[in-house]
């Protein structure tokens, strides 16, 4: 037989982990997004596309991702 309170604990097991993913992905995307800005304000001496073909000024125009 089936047990209906192992399969419940499994479910709000599962709901746990992909709500912890979800919170990590937005902690990292809020990192990159740090990261990007900043390299934009510091870039890396003669490495910077001119910002009208960089894919961080087309995102922004679009509000999504290049890839």
């Amino acid at each position: 037989m089936k047990n209906p309170d192992k399969n419940k604990r499994d479910s709000e097991s599962i709901l746990i982990a992909l709500d912890q993913i979800s919170q990590t992905m937005e902690v990292m995307t809020n990192v990159v997004e740090k990261l990007r800005d900043h390299f934009m304000q510091h870039p890396a001496s003669g490495t910077e596309p001119p910002p009208e073909t960089s894919n961080y000024v087309l995102e922004k125009k679009i509000n999504q991702t290049i890839h």
